[in-house]
């Protein structure tokens, strides 16, 4: 009797993926347009994120094509084909290198005051080219995503730990019942503020089709429950850092709410806690941005119903796409230490594409070649 594929693996590398820096945002997002807007609008960001997942899935099914660009190619052309890989391979690589980044802001001054010696960015380099070449290189070499299983569930524990502190902390601040007199419920003037972030906090569409092609017996249904499962999830843990943040630390909260905490061992293990769940997203990102870049310099990758799997990419060219992407994030990491520049580079424009408007636009063509009426 054939046993039935489970679907948590999958359900735990996609929460895994959506869940990076963007939550150490969230109470900074409260505060600035409110909670009950605030609440709003990550829901709003998670139901637009279903959504888009579910056309990406049937627009698949329909046009029968397994990938992000051969249903691109199928249904907007080869000039779409490029355009959303281009805009994939941006989008994915600014968040490598953000990545980078972030792991730069975040380990240094630890291992600093570890060895007892001065931060410099001399020791910031060395660190990132330490974390690549023994971390990140080796996970992102992985030929099957579900490799990474163990990985992003020892990040999700993480997570959830995190989460557990948060509401800890503002148990204090909610007995003695000021913070309802002290913080904003709702202020419509922040929403442009905090658009940019909540719009791709829960950004999984590039890894849709990696994870769809790695179910056993892949079904719309299934990957539809596995994409809400991950995202229900993921909004759980945003509301709850969120709401209770921004009441814990109501007085000035910072873009980081780390930022906010005392300095002392506590605040020192979840820096670095979160600079190990960033590295372990990191691979996330590198498996839909090495297929986009085989597709893009590979015309037989975008044959008519070629899966999207790594594996259908040769050895010599999975490890030299693999070491490009780690290898040149990594310099401009090194380079460019600004996270915020990054972000709002890649984001804005390609991660509005990728995660919005290419999904819609895809599914729109494939029903009216269907049925011209609709």
């Amino acid at each position: 009797m054939a046993t039935t594929e489970p679907s948590w693996p999958f359900v735990v590398n996609l929460s895994n993926s959506i869940i990076g820096v963007s939550m150490l945002a969230l109470p900074f997002c409260m505060e600035q347009c409110g909670i009950l807007l605030g609440v709003g609008l990550v829901l709003a960001s998670a139901y637009l994120t279903r959504i888009s997942c579910f056309l990406l899935l049937r627009s698949s099914q329909y046009g029968r094509r397994k990938s992000y660009e051969t249903l691109a190619v199928h249904t907007l052309g080869p000039v779409g084909k490029l355009l959303v890989e281009i805009s994939m391979i941006g989008l994915l690589l600014g968040t490598c290198t953000a990545f980078f980044v972030i792991i730069g802001d975040l380990a240094p001054a630890i291992v600093a005051k570890m060895i007892k010696v001065q931060e410099t960015p001399t020791l910031r380099a060395v660190l990132l080219i330490i974390v690549a070449i023994t971390v990140v290189l080796p996970l992102s070499l992985k030929n099957n995503i579900n490799a990474l299983t163990n990985y992003s569930t020892a990040s999700l524990v993480f997570y959830g730990v995190f989460v557990v502190l948060i509401f800890y902390f503002s148990l204090p601040v909610l007995f003695a019942g000021e913070w309802m007199s002290r913080i904003v419920w709702y202020r419509p003037s922040g929403t442009f503020a905090v658009l940019p972030i909540l719009s791709l906090a829960f950004s999984c569409q590039a890894q849709v089709y990696v994870l769809y092609d790695c179910l056993q017996d892949p079904s719309v249904k299934k990957m539809t429950s596995i994409v809400n499962s991950a995202v229900n999830l993921v909004t759980i843990i945003y509301i709850v850092v969120g709401v209770f943040g921004y009441i814990t630390f109501n007085q000035g909260v910072s873009g980081d709410v780390l930022n906010n905490f005392a300095p002392g061992l506590l605040t020192q293990v979840l820096k670095l806690a979160f600079a190990l769940s960033v590295v372990i997203g990191y691979p996330m990102m590198v498996f839909p941005c090495r297929l986009s870049i085989n597709s893009l310099f590979s015309p037989e990758a975008s044959g008519e119903n070629i899966p999207g799997g790594a594996l259908m990419i040769p050895v010599f060219r999975f490890r030299a796409i693999t070491l490009g992407i780690v290898s040149g994030t990594l310099t401009v990491a090194v380079l460019i230490p600004n996270v915020e520049f990054i972000l709002q580079l890649s984001g804005c424009v390609m991660g509005s594409l990728i995660c919005y408007i290419f999904p819609g636009l895809m599914f729109i063509r494939l029903c009216s070649a269907t049925d011209p009426d609709k």
